[in-house]
């Protein structure tokens, strides 16, 4: 607000608020600095230029060729997209016509007759070259598309001139975007690749007529075009296999906020169709519910402070938080059944025993015991001087509370601490588990280890060393398997019977946060706030043998 106030045009002011609520904020957000690097002063007529590109693009077609395009999107033939622009008259290996790019393709119209040059996301080649006419050897700037398998005698190529660099932005962009939403199965890309382009089309065509900018505009427009300036590691095939699918929680959020916890409803009867819901509770105050089909977010409800924890019992969906309370919520409508109390710090962990009671913790060693039916307290217990509690287990009528480097074994009949198992110095319990065969898993921050201690004995039967994995953040146990969120942004998987280390999973850029189970076996990981997109993942579609830190990529 500050700088669009002092800046030479307040109407740069107005245009801001205007794309916020009109597209997505880091597009808006994108647009900004744009404006701030190239030192442009923006006169009204800039404002009214993009509120028309947006105005059109919301019908599908840009504005300088709506009433020829109108034709065409009515018109069988013509695959079912966005339309974003149309080219002037233009020489091709076709013959005469405009080049016409969608979200998906790429077409050319000849004579009223709609050529389909190539889908985007089948092109191995947009080329630039110079082509030459063989009757007036003249050289004209053009631009080819070599279709995958394809030769490059084949390849059929348009003659744009001036604006040959142009199309060769937006096509590579679009062509950028749909790669990364295949590589990465996550479907907004799309979105947010076509949001880019239009951004970057009104850049183009606001034909400022004032004092040249300090940068020029054409240049400050490339920053627009994120997925072509984007450099991400590659994914292994087998992993690209199996993500299956992506979305962002904090999309239409000012902020990308952190998924601190992730739990899943299933579907009942007239609630969220019929596959039900993934909740994530954000480090913004808010726990989000998201159908699991759409990846759409059906629900929002505020936690009053950032949010470290969910459970999910008897389709109620229990949400602790940092305002040292606990949230009930009721799954299907997302309102708030109640609102426990009693905490004297910040709530850590939640964990609920098989007669149905529910456990919160907090930071200062606090652990409430809560009726699930009637929404009362039964238990309190005080662990002592404790630096902190993370992660909660129930088994065979003990409670298992992470503390720092130690673990406190709580008789939960006589509400006193039995037992305390010292783990090793270096580790500092993050994560709490308990697997099929009873062991108990403990993840740990600052260094890669995972120690697995036998209930009985209390002892340290095995330690797993993840190397440059600086810490664990989660741990999941789904049937022989154990998932574990790492810092790094890898998911390791182990196998919970020999705890051999079994797969590596490296599709996150910023760390795994948090980990649940949904429908039909599916695995969903959240990441920290530099990335903020929860991905979906199919266990059965790993393929056969290992796929670790030394396997090669694709």
């Amino acid at each position: 607000l500050f700088l669009s106030l002092t800046h030479p045009c307040t109407s740069f002011f107005y245009f801001f608020i205007f794309i916020v609520c009109t597209v997505q904020f880091s597009c808006c957000e994108a647009l900004f600095y744009v404006f701030l690097l190239s030192g442009f002063s923006l006169p009204l007529n800039v404002v009214k230029e993009f509120m028309t590109v947006w105005q059109a693009e919301s019908q599908n077609v840009t504005l300088d060729r709506a009433s020829e395009l109108g034709a065409w999107a009515g018109s069988s033939d013509l695959p079912e997209a966005t339309i974003f622009t149309s080219s002037s008259l233009s020489r091709s290996s076709l013959g005469m016509g405009r080049l016409t790019l969608t979200t998906h393709r790429l077409l050319f119209n000849v004579n009223g007759t709609n050529h389909d040059l190539a889908v985007l996301e089948d092109l191995a080649i947009v080329e630039k070259y110079k082509y030459q006419d063989r009757w007036l050897w003249l050289c004209m700037p053009a631009i080819r598309f070599l279709k995958k398998g394809g030769h490059v005698s084949q390849a059929p190529y348009v003659c744009l001139k001036d604006d040959r660099d142009f199309w060769y932005d937006i096509i590579v962009e679009m062509q950028s975007g749909m790669r990364r939403a295949r590589d990465r199965g996550y479907s907004q890309t799309i979105r947010q690749a076509a949001e880019n382009v239009l951004a970057y089309i009104a850049l183009i065509r606001l034909g400022y007529t004032g004092k040249p900018p300090e940068v020029p505009l054409e240049r400050s427009a490339q920053a627009m075009l994120h997925f072509t300036n984007e450099h991400l590691p590659r994914i292994d095939k087998n992993v690209r296999d199996a993500l299956v699918g992506r979305f962002n929680p904090s999309q239409m959020d000012a902020n990308p906020a952190t998924v601190e916890c992730l739990a899943f409803t299933p579907s009942t009867s007239g609630f969220s169709g019929d596959r039900g819901r993934i909740w994530c509770g954000l480090g913004a105050a808010v726990v989000k519910a998201v159908d699991s089909v759409t990846f759409e977010v059906d629900l929002s409800i505020g936690t009053g402070n950032r949010t470290t924890c969910v459970l999910v019992v008897d389709m109620k969906v229990w949400v602790g938080s940092f305002d040292k309370t606990v949230r009930v919520i009721n799954a299907e409508d997302g309102s708030v059944v109640s609102l426990l109390v009693g905490h004297e710090s910040m709530i850590t962990s939640l964990a609920v025993s098989p007669n149905g009671v529910v456990w919160s913790a907090s930071v200062n060693g606090q652990v409430l015991g809560w009726d699930s039916k009637k929404l009362e307290k039964i238990y309190e217990i005080n662990l002592g001087k404790v630096e902190t509690v993370n992660g909660l287990v129930v088994h065979k009528g003990k409670l298992w509370c992470g503390c720092s480097r130690e673990l406190h074994v709580v008789n939960i009949e006589t509400e006193r601490v039995e037992k305390i198992v010292t783990l090793d110095d270096h580790v500092r319990v993050t994560s709490l588990t308990i697997c099929s065969s009873g062991k108990v898993w403990a993840g740990g921050s600052r260094v890669g280890t995972i120690a697995i201690i036998d209930p009985d004995t209390y002892r340290t039967v095995k330690k797993c060393e993840l190397t440059g994995c600086r810490g664990v953040y989660c741990l999941l146990h789904v049937k022989d398997k154990m998932w574990a969120g790492g810092k790094n942004g890898h998911i390791y998987v182990f196998d919970v019977n020999t705890f051999e280390l079994d797969k590596v999973l490296r599709a996150h850029t910023d760390g795994v946060r948090s980990l649940c189970q949904m429908r039909d076996g599916l695995i969903v990981s959240g990441p920290g706030s530099r990335e903020a997109v929860v991905a979906i993942w199919d266990p059965s579609k790993f393929g056969s043998g290992k796929l670790t830190e030394d396997s090669p990529t694709n």
